[in-house]
């Protein structure tokens, strides 16, 4: 017997206070537990030496995360708080 699809889907962002935010994780399938981080994707333009060349540098920035668990077929709210970055 297999094991049941999981899914996991969230909810837009609110930014709640000046240093948190929060969504809403729906769980179908079976119980779940992890961290949720927010991230930003930043892209900069590196020079190549001394030429008028350059290359796209993409960075992940982590700006908070929080440890959540829902059961199956729950819905339920967190709040992240941002770190220094955030």
């Amino acid at each position: 017997m297999l094991a049941p699809i999981a899914a996991v889907t969230t909810s837009a962002v609110r930014l709640t206070t000046a240093n948190a935010v929060s969504t809403t994780i729906h769980r179908t399938g079976a119980t779940c537990a992890g961290t949720l981080e927010l991230t930003k994707t930043v892209t900069t333009k590196v020079q190549i030496g001394h030429t008028r060349k350059y290359r796209e540098r993409t960075t992940v920035v982590n700006l908070g995360q929080t440890r959540y668990a829902v059961s199956a077929g729950e819905s339920r709210g967190f709040s992240v708080h941002l770190n220094a970055t955030g």
